[in-house]
C-alpha cells in the first residue's frame, strides 16, 4: 500500500513556510510534489513526498521548535475541515477522538491515533504505518501539539493534560513546551503521548448537531471510499502511463520500476483487479485521444505521436478498434 495524505495537509504545512517568509516553490519542487495538483481538494500526495517537504521546511527555517510551531499554526483548524467538523459535532469528547482515529486517514493515512482507556486514565498517541518518521523530534512533537489544540477546541479552552510524554532526550530549552502544554512534561519515554483523565472523554460538546453529524459521516464514509479505489494498483498504473504519456509508449518495465515492484508482481496485482497493462494503456490512450480530438485542432499525426505510437496508420487502426470510427471520423462527427 502507498501512504498517502490529504492536500489540504500540505497546505497547511505551506502556510506555515509562508508565514515565516518561505519560497514555496522550491520547496515542493525538491520534495518533488506538482504544485497545480494541489488546488484540487480531493487530491492525495504521497506521504513519501509529505515528509520529503516537511524535511524541506524544517531544513528551511532551522528552528529548533519547528514541530511546535507547525503544530501551532494548525489551532485554527487542527484536523482538517472534514475532520475536525465530524469531532465538534459529536455528542461527548470521547465520541469526537473515537472519530479522529476513525476518520483520520482522510488527513494522513501513514500516521494513526490511538486512544487508550484504562482505569481512571486515558492516553492519546499513534501508531506508524510507515516507519520513515520514527526517530523525529519535530513530528512526534508537532503531532502532540495539535493533539493538544484538538482537545482545547473540544473543551472549550479549557483541556489540561495529565501528563505529556515524548520518547527524546530533554531539549535545552522547554520553555515553548511548559507555554503549549501548560503541564508536567517528561522526556526519554517509551512512547509520545498525551495522558488525561478518563472521566474527561464522557463530557458533552453543547454545541453538536446529530444530524450535521450524519450528513458529515456518510460523506466521509463516501471520500473512504473513494480514496480507496484512488489506491488501487489500476489507479497507480494510469497515473503513472498518463505521466510517461509523453511521444513514446510506457512499457510496462518501466511502469513497475517506477512504481517499485518486479513486472511479475505487478502483472499479479492488476489480475487480481481483473485488468491488465495492456488494457489499462488502451484505455488511458483512447481517453487522450478523445480529449485531443474534441478539444483542440491537433494535426492527427501529432495526436498519433503524443500517443506513443510509431506512425499515424498505427493510431488510425488502434482508434477504430476503439471507437468503430477513424480518428477523421470521429473529429468530423463532433463538430457537425
Amino acid at each position: 500500500m502507498v501512504h498517502s495524505a490529504s492536500s489540504s495537509l500540505v497546505r497547511i504545512l505551506l502556510k506555515h513556510a509562508v508565514d515565516s517568509g518561505a519560497d514555496t516553490r522550491p520547496l515542493l519542487y525538491a520534495a518533488g510534489i506538482d504544485a497545480d495538483a494541489l488546488e484540487d481538494s480531493e487530491v492525495r500526495i504521497s506521504a513519501a513526498s509529505v515528509y520529503a517537504l516537511w524535511k524541506q521546511a524544517e531544513m528551511h527555517r532551522q528552528d529548533p521548535n519547528f514541530g511546535l510551531h507547525v503544530g501551532e499554526s494548525m489551532q485554527g483548524n487542527p484536523g482538517g475541515g472534514l475532520l475536525f467538523s465530524l469531532m465538534m459535532n459529536s455528542p461527548t469528547i470521547g465520541d469526537a477522538l473515537d472519530k479522529f482515529c476513525r476518520y483520520h486517514h482522510l488527513m494522513n493515512d501513514a500516521i494513526q491515533p490511538v486512544l487508550e482507556v484504562k482505569t481512571d486514565m486515558a492516553s492519546l498517541s499513534w501508531e506508524l504505518k510507515t516507519p520513515w518518521p520514527s526517530s523525529s523530534r519535530h513530528i512526534a512533537e508537532a503531532l502532540l501539539c495539535i493533539f493538544q489544540s484538538i482537545l482545547d477546541h473540544l473543551t472549550d479552552r479549557r483541556f489540561k493534560p495529565v501528563e505529556v510524554r515524548f520518547r527524546h532526550n530533554r531539549p535545552d530549552d522547554i520553555s515553548a513546551h511548559q507555554r503549549i502544554f501548560r503541564s508536567s512534561i517528561r522526556f526519554a519515554q517509551s512512547r509520545d503521548e498525551l495522558v488525561l483523565k478518563k472521566r474527561l472523554l464522557e463530557e458533552t460538546i453543547y454545541l453538536a448537531d446529530q444530524r450535521l453529524l450524519e450528513n458529515l459521516e456518510r460523506y466521509a464514509i463516501d471520500l473512504t471510499n473513494r480514496i480507496n479505489v484512488q489506491d488501487s494498483w489500476t489507479a497507480r498504473v494510469m497515473q503513472s502511463i498518463n505521466k510517461n504519456l509523453q511521444g513514446k509508449k510506457p512499457v510496462i518495465t518501466l511502469i513497475a520500476k517506477e512504481l517499485a515492484v518486479s513486472v511479475r508482481l505487478l502483472q499479479n496485482r492488476l489480475r487480481g483487479e481483473k485488468t491488465s497493462f495492456q488494457t489499462i494503456l488502451d484505455g488511458v490512450r483512447k481517453e487522450t485521444a478523445l480529449h485531443c480530438l474534441k478539444n483542440s485542432e491537433t494535426p492527427l499525426v501529432d495526436i498519433a505521436f503524443i500517443l506513443g505510437f510509431s506512425e499515424q496508420s498505427a493510431f488510425n487502426h488502434a482508434f477504430k478498434r476503439w471507437t468503430g470510427n477513424t480518428p477523421k471520423q470521429y473529429r468530423e462527427s463532433t463538430y457537425h
